[in-house]
C-alpha cells in the first residue's frame, strides 16, 4: 500500500500528531476493529478527513475502511458526513461525533 502523504494538502494540520495517534494501526498488518475504530475517533475528534485522508493515515485500504469502519460508524451515529445529503460526494469527509452517554462517562 502506498503510504505516501503527498496527497494531503500542503497546509494539512498536525500531520505529525495524526501519523502518531495513527501509529498502533498504521504499523501492523492486522488491527482490532476496535482498535481501527477508536483511532478513526480520535483522528477525526476536531477535524473532516477524507477517506483517502483515513486510509493514508492508517495503511488501509478505502475499501476495508469504508465497510468495516466507516459505514457501520455512519449507521451508530459515532461519524458524521460534512456533505450530509450527498452521501457519494467525491469530496466526502468524516468527522467523529461525541454522544451523550460518551460525555457521561468522561465527566
Amino acid at each position: 500500500m502506498d503510504t505516501s502523504f503527498e496527497h494531503l494538502p500542503k497546509s494539512f494540520e498536525h500531520l505529525d500528531g495524526l501519523l502518531t495517534i495513527a501509529e498502533p494501526v498504521r504499523t501492523v498488518k492486522k488491527a482490532s476493529k476496535q482498535l481501527v475504530e477508536s483511532t478513526i475517533m480520535e483522528i477525526c475528534s476536531d477535524r473532516h478527513l477524507t477517506l483517502e485522508e483515513l486510509s493514508k493515515l492508517l495503511n488501509r485500504s478505502k475499501d476495508s475502511l469504508r465497510n468495516n469502519c466507516i459505514n457501520p460508524m455512519l449507521r451508530d451515529g459515532r461519524l458524521e458526513q460534512k456533505h450530509n445529503n450527498i452521501t457519494t460526494h467525491p469530496n466526502q469527509k468524516y468527522r467523529s461525533v461525541e454522544r451523550a452517554e460518551d460525555r457521561e462517562i468522561n465527566e
